[in-house]
């Protein structure tokens, strides 16, 4: 079984491996944490309210417990999930994200176990495919690990958390050879390249509307 350091540093996030780069100075960071702080102090906040007036909407119980889950308050998080999947049992996204509750807990085979309920839930659920992928690589199990990056890859071939983490998996794979490899690392590499030039171009458009 995977720790939990590990598994909140992988499945948890569905190994958001990706740097981003911080803000330049220490004060600009405190500054940022404090921002998003705040806003998602707001936003519990709001669907608490939302709560209250209607006990029985789902997704804002579901959105809370994700807002809960980034705050660290865990308990209140399984909570609201276990609260969204009374009223709507099947719903892919609730069951993935108890999936992911459950493995930054330590609780692998419960994390296992609601990530696949959620891919039978949903079969073109991507997310669930790669935090799948990444609780049979804890466990040892590559072929299987494998066998969800590359389900999760069918249904979104941009995604670039499951790119990394197949590019990691083939390199204990024994039937796949340098060339195998290295056409992987150049296709990933270039799925990378034109989401960040799609980035910033929408980044320059915005620019100039807010200059105009």
């Amino acid at each position: 079984a995977a720790s939990q350091a590990a598994a909140a540093g992988g499945a948890a996030v569905a190994l958001a491996t990706i740097h981003v780069p911080g803000p330049a100075t220490p004060a600009a960071a405190a500054a940022a944490q404090a921002v998003s702080h705040a806003m998602r102090e707001k936003a519990v906040m709001h669907y608490e309210l939302s709560v209250a007036f209607q006990p029985h909407y789902a997704d804002a119980l579901n959105n809370l417990g994700v807002m809960y889950r980034e705050a660290g308050n865990f308990d209140r998080a399984g909570q609201c999930y276990l609260q969204s999947l009374a009223i709507r049992p099947g719903h892919p996204q609730t069951l993935n994200n108890l999936g992911v509750l459950y493995t930054i807990l330590g609780k692998v085979a419960e994390g296992r176990e609601y990530c696949q309920k959620a891919v039978e839930a949903n079969p073109m659920h991507a997310e669930a495919y790669n935090n799948l992928g990444v609780l049979l690589r804890d466990e040892g199990d590559m072929a299987g690990a494998l066998d969800n990056y590359e389900r999760c890859l069918a249904i979104e071939p941009e995604n670039l958390n499951s790119w990394q983490n197949k590019l990691l998996a083939v390199n204990y794979m024994p039937q796949f050879t340098s060339l195998d490899i290295f056409l992987d690392h150049r296709l990933y590499e270039a799925i990378a390249l034109s989401l960040s030039l799609s980035s910033l171009s929408l980044s320059l458009l915005s620019l100039t509307f807010a200059l105009n």
